[in-house]
């Protein structure tokens, strides 16, 4: 079951706003169980934030993850709020690189268009690009070293 089919009022941003953490049932009875509606609005507000999340229920932040963890509908919440902050913040950076934003661009191609061949590609090379030091250049290598090179490692097994 959906936490907003619990809880309809979570929908309601003045009731989330207004919420008081204060005099939750969380806060005040700290050797209590947690009150499910005062940890979904924490999540809320905070944006799926546990540090955040402890300061206004007034427990430790390992509890809140831990109760959080255990219970299917706030993680579920928690992923949704988490998911509508990324969106947000890379709605930000779409107008950015929309605006002209040259960083921002790069960023994109380089991580949202990996798949149309916007990717940084590194090099190992030595001095001035010669091979590194330690490899063979096997074009310089006659055909009996390379046929003995081949027995050598049929004889060594194929590892």
């Amino acid at each position: 079951m959906l936490i907003h089919e619990t809880y309809p009022k979570l929908a309601d941003p003045m009731f989330v706003q207004a919420y008081d953490f204060g005099d939750c049932w969380t806060r005040v009875h700290p050797e209590g169980p947690f009150e499910e509606l005062d940890v979904a609005v924490a999540i809320i507000v905070t944006r799926a934030n546990y540090s955040k999340m402890a300061d206004l229920l007034g427990r430790s932040r390992s509890s809140v993850r831990n109760h959080v963890e255990r219970n299917m509908p706030l993680r579920d919440l928690m992923q949704e709020v988490w998911e509508t902050f990324l969106d947000q913040i890379e709605g930000l950076h779409q107008d950015a690189a929309m605006s002209g934003d040259l960083g921002v661009q790069r960023f994109f191609l380089q991580t949202k268009g990996k798949d149309r061949g916007y990717v940084t590609r590194s090099e190992a090379t030595g001095k001035d690009g010669e091979p590194l030091a330690g490899t063979v250049d096997f074009t310089k290598v006659s055909s009996d070293v390379l046929e003995e090179l081949m027995k050598a490692r049929e004889s060594a097994g194929t590892e």
